[in-house]
């Protein structure tokens, strides 16, 4: 008869004095980004769903792949080598940027060109934004 475990199997070791626990809270800075790249995608793809094109924009491509690449058990854990997450990370900010560039292109094009939305503050985490400190006024959507 085979022998049954009622116990946690946590720590789990891989190599001798290499346990796997804390990956939960691992790495939370690409956790978040990845949740933010990905709803940041989910806007992208309704306000480019509403322009009328037989084709899908190769920009929102590059996002998508960014989100999806990143939906790994590697990088969703936080378990990865650190030149991999550089990676994920650098992935991320490229689709978050295609991203950014359809709907500013899309508000463009709807509202006239007077309307300039090219501008993203994604350092929001240190209060810094070079767009907000450098007006007087602004409008934000």
């Amino acid at each position: 008869p085979l022998a049954s475990k009622n116990d946690d199997f946590f720590p789990y070791a891989s190599d001798p004095h290499a346990y796997w626990t804390g990956y939960f809270t691992s790495r939370p800075a690409l956790k978040r980004m990845i949740r933010k790249a990905n709803s940041v995608l989910q806007a992208c793809k309704q306000v480019d769903s509403s322009t009328v094109s037989s084709e899908l924009d190769p920009r929102l491509m590059v996002a998508q792949r960014s989100v999806a690449v990143n939906q790994h058990h590697d990088a969703v854990t936080g378990t990865a080598k650190q030149h991999v997450t550089d990676d994920y990370y650098l992935s991320l900010h490229r689709g978050m940027e295609a991203c950014h560039q359809v709907m500013g292109d899309s508000i463009k094009s709807r509202h006239g060109s007077q309307c300039d939305f090219q501008d993203w503050c994604p350092f929001l985490n240190i209060s810094q934004c070079q767009f907000t400190e450098s007006r007087e006024s602004f409008s934000m959507a």
